[in-house]
């Protein structure tokens, strides 16, 4: 008996077993997310990510509502979010380029020296004329 031929299979119907082994539905709405925003990724001199933006490694699907409140919070505040992370490393990086500035700025030799000041005395009182120690 001739062995037939294999049909094709798409890479959509690989997704979709792909997505089914994860145990996503399919009708659930799926996003897909970086496991480290590309906020918090170090940028290279020619404008890309480390780790690169579409390393398979780093991206995971997630259903929508999920990737929503990993990404902006769940709506009363954005702590443990990225939107949060990515603003504190700003802040960070801000905070510690003005110290660097303030470091590298700072000359001694251009800064007038303080005048020394004489410290005050109490101001004793003097010994009384009719000579009482």
């Amino acid at each position: 008996m001739a062995r037939l031929p294999r049909p094709h299979m798409s890479l959509s119907v690989k997704l979709a077993a792909c997505l089914d082994a994860l145990g996503f539905k399919p009708d659930d709405k799926i996003e897909w997310d970086h496991t480290w925003a590309l906020g918090l990724r170090e940028r290279t001199p020619e404008g890309g990510y480390i780790p690169a933006a579409n390393d398979p490694r780093y991206i995971r699907p997630k259903l929508e509502d999920v990737h929503l409140t990993k990404t902006s919070g769940n709506g009363a505040t954005t702590a443990g979010s990225d939107v949060h992370r990515i603003a504190k490393v700003r802040r960070l990086l801000r905070a510690e380029e003005e110290f660097r500035w303030r470091l590298t700025s700072y000359d001694h030799r251009t800064t007038p020296a303080k005048p020394k000041r004489k410290i005050q005395s109490r101001g004793f009182e003097k010994r009384p004329a009719n000579g009482w120690r």
